[in-house]
């Protein structure tokens, strides 16, 4: 998109506003590509190039998951883990309010620059068993609201607004006593508008929309009955932006690309004293360093179509998560603890506003968990730790101090029927 908004730059602004504004026009072209993957991720781990874990019970525990989550909880996690199940399914459902504040300078070099916006998270899923082996589900993940908002020195404002609806449809099937298998298709649906707004004439819309598809695996193993082991392999995601921007010379047309890593994890969780204690370790590959270095967008104009290539060149990542469950009423009231740590993927010198992550991420998570009946109740809330630094040279942006963290918090029911 960087072609798209240059391009419109050369034949609709003046010299003046071409001088003033082609810095801030960048950066709003580089979020249409950016944006897909803020929004759909969780505050502490952009990276993960997944939406957040809105299993309450997985989310407390460090946002793994991949060997304790059972049921629909598991669907989008690690599908093998719906074998656990009870009686003939399950219901799950979800709300989680996400916070995201960013500082970058977006109006100048080393400025101090910030964003604070809030965006409510849902999820619902249901897990069916159709045989003593086979259980199949079904899920959806809408998300929406802002991706940045930036309020700027003399009124100018710059803001990302987005819809982002994923889902899920899995199987599981139990192959022995002891082993599980599963697999989920996700496809997924994303809507961004990013406007730049400034004192006098100038205006700038672009608005991008794309499908994209994916898939997950897993497998489950219990080599006895206190112990779990699995491993979850996610496909990598890619997908093509088409993007309109207004201005008022007209609309315009232009594509780009995004794409998401693979992501191999394994896991492994134990239960002590009785099952009243539960300890569980994840460890995460992302295989970032494997996606193209350099993307390219197109765009038409009077002039003809348009190519730009945008460099990011990321580095592959790991993540680890662990975390710990103890029911202080046995089977009725849980506390539950864990942490999330791992570097970033992003380039310093290709860091832009809307993904300003740089170094390592390290977020506590504390929760609670209530059983009652056939309902399993679960409250949680993950910190991100701001973290960031200074860069004195970024092609996609300006030099200065580029930070971000975050909170997501909410609750979850799960009820057997």
């Amino acid at each position: 998109m960087h072609a798209l908004i240059k391009g419109f730059q050369h034949v609709f602004c003046s010299d003046s506003h071409r001088a003033s504004h082609r810095r801030l026009a960048h950066r709003l072209a580089l979020a249409v590509l950016s944006i897909a993957a803020l929004v759909a991720t969780s505050p502490y781990a952009r990276a993960d190039g997944d939406p957040p874990s809105l299993d309450p019970r997985a989310n407390a525990l460090g946002g793994g998951g991949i060997t304790f989550s059972a049921g629909s909880a598991g669907l989008g996690i690690n599908p093998s883990l719906m074998q656990y199940t009870t009686g003939k399914g399950d219901f799950m459902s979800s709300a989680y309010l996400l916070h995201t504040r960013i500082d970058a300078p977006v109006s100048g070099p080393y400025t101090h620059d910030s964003s604070s916006v809030y965006s409510p998270v849902g999820d619902f899923a249901a897990a069916w068993r159709l045989s003593p082996k086979l259980v199949v589900g079904i899920g959806l993940q809408p998300v929406t609201g802002a991706g940045a908002n930036f309020h700027l020195a003399g009124g100018s404002q710059e803001r990302a607004i987005f819809v982002v609806m994923e889902a899920d449809a899995g199987v599981s099937y139990a192959v022995t006593k002891k082993l599980s298998i599963g697999a989920a298709y996700r496809p997924s649906y994303f809507s961004g508008n990013i406007t730049q707004l400034a004192p006098g004439s100038f205006f700038r819309a672009v608005e991008a929309r794309t499908d994209f598809l994916g898939a997950v695996v897993g497998i489950q193993y219990t080599p006895e009955p206190k112990t779990h082991l699995a491993v979850v392999y996610r496909t990598r995601i890619t997908a093509k932006l088409d993007g309109t921007v207004t201005t008022p010379g007209g609309f315009f047309h232009g594509t780009s690309q995004y794409a998401s890593p693979d992501k191999i994890s394994l896991g492994i969780d134990h239960h002590f004293l009785y099952d009243r204690l539960l300890l569980a370790s994840q460890g995460e590959i992302l295989l970032y360093g494997a996606l193209p270095g350099t993307t390219y967008e197109t765009v038409t104009t009077p002039m003809g179509t348009l190519s730009t290539p945008l460099v990011a060149n990321d580095k592959n990542i790991y993540h680890i998560k662990v975390g710990a469950e103890f029911w202080v009423v046995p089977k009725l009231v849980a506390v539950r603890a864990g942490v999330y740590y791992g570097p970033n993927e992003n380039n310093p010198a290709y860091v832009t506003s809307y993904a300003p992550y740089l170094g390592h991420t390290t977020a506590p998570t504390a929760g609670l968990g209530f059983r009652h009946g056939k309902m399993d109740i679960g409250a949680s809330v993950n910190w991100q730790i701001r973290g960031g630094a200074t860069v004195a040279s970024t092609a996609n942006g300006y030099p200065g101090k580029y930070s971000q963290g975050g909170v997501i918090a909410g609750a979850g029911v799960l009820y057997h029927f």
